[in-house]
């Protein structure tokens, strides 16, 4: 019992010397670590916010696709860009659209624009009649791009036009010459020098007596300066220091069917006449027994005797064809501007 005592006393002295000593102080945490736990909770706050906006705008991008998903238009650009009206201010185009590719840029030269949601833009601040280039840009960044033209109206063509086309008048022989019996067609300028272009049959087995009745009312008596029989065309010289019109330019290329022509002719050898047409079928080869074989197309439009030689006009003052024959009620056929642009060139250096 003592013994138990005694080793109970010594249990609790051990525990009260214990209770007495002294805790042992804590590890202080450096407060530098604490500026850089604050730091990096807040840079990750901001990027989760910034992945979220720009997740965001990928989205309304590519209109609710994944980011990596290709657009719909892998294919290519908007197709079938095409002019389909204008006046002398304004350019009207049209395409087919690319699924999902709205919004489309609109780039006139290397300038944009407009932006549109539409498959169609009419341009209304051209600075005058000319040739434009355009750029249809769709929303994956794909260009398409197309030469369009401000065109004159009706009216301004013929007044710029009249001005160089000319009634050519000839005696087919030395009879004719004596009862006064003349024939003739029209012609037009084509060069710097007054010289004037017709078809080779008006001039065909004529007189050497050749008279040029120009707009300004003076009649001059001109040269034959060549003839190509096979394509029906005969360039006229006209004395030196002669006034006339401008040049007529020839256009690239032969309008599509059902573009709107305008012919310049003098019917019946009478005062100049302007007749608005159409094109009415494709140029094709003819095969005519008494001239050769020539490229021709017909037109919609009213053609008489005194009209061959004319110049069937686009609507922006160029020379699209030649008019060359009557086929039958309101129809003509002109030869191509192609091979009149060549041949005027080969002899003159004339505008092509």
């Amino acid at each position: 019992m003592h013994c138990f005592l005694a080793q109970l006393r010594a249990a609790w002295e051990e525990t009260a010397a214990a209770g007495t000593e002294k805790p042992r102080a804590r590890r202080r945490i450096p407060w530098l670590f604490w500026v850089f736990l604050a730091a990096a909770l807040l840079a990750l706050v901001l990027f989760g916010l910034t992945a979220r906006t720009l997740l965001q705008g990928v989205a309304a991008v590519t209109g609710g696709r994944p980011a990596s998903a290709p657009p719909p238009s892998a294919g290519g650009a908007v197709t079938d860009l095409h002019q389909v009206g204008t006046s002398t201010t304004s350019v009207t185009l049209t395409w087919v659209p690319v699924p999902g590719g709205a919004p489309y840029a609109i780039y006139r030269g290397g300038m944009r624009i407009a932006s549109t949601r539409l498959h169609a833009f009419t341009d209304r601040r051209l600075p005058g009649p000319g040739t434009y280039r355009y750029s249809v840009i769709d929303r994956y960044g794909k260009r398409t791009r197309i030469t369009a033209q401000a065109a004159l109206p009706w009216p301004a063509v013929e007044a710029l036009a009249a001005r160089s086309v000319a009634l050519v008048t000839t005696y087919p022989t030395n009879v004719s010459l004596l009862t006064g019996r003349v024939i003739g067609g029209a012609g037009f300028v084509v060069s710097q020098g007054c010289d004037i272009l017709t078809a080779y049959h008006v001039v065909r087995g004529a007189h050497p007596l050749i008279d040029v009745h120009l707009p300004s009312d003076a009649q001059v008596r001109a040269q034959v300066l060549a003839t190509d029989p096979a394509q029906d065309l005969a360039l006229l010289e006209l004395p030196r220091g002669t006034r006339c019109g401008a040049p007529l330019p020839f256009a690239s290329h032969t309008p599509a069917i059902g573009a709107p022509v305008g012919l310049l002719g003098h019917p019946a050898l009478g005062a100049l006449v302007f007749a608005r047409g159409a094109i009415s079928g494709r140029a094709e080869t003819v095969d005519v027994k008494t001239l050769g074989l020539f490229k021709e197309f017909p037109f919609r439009g009213a053609v008489d005797p005194g009209d061959s030689g004319g110049p069937l006009l686009n609507h922006w003052g160029q020379v699209v064809g030649v008019v060359d024959a009557r086929g039958g009620a309101k129809i003509g056929y002109a030869l191509i501007a192609s091979q009149a642009a060549a041949f005027v060139q080969r002899y003159v250096g004339g505008p092509t």
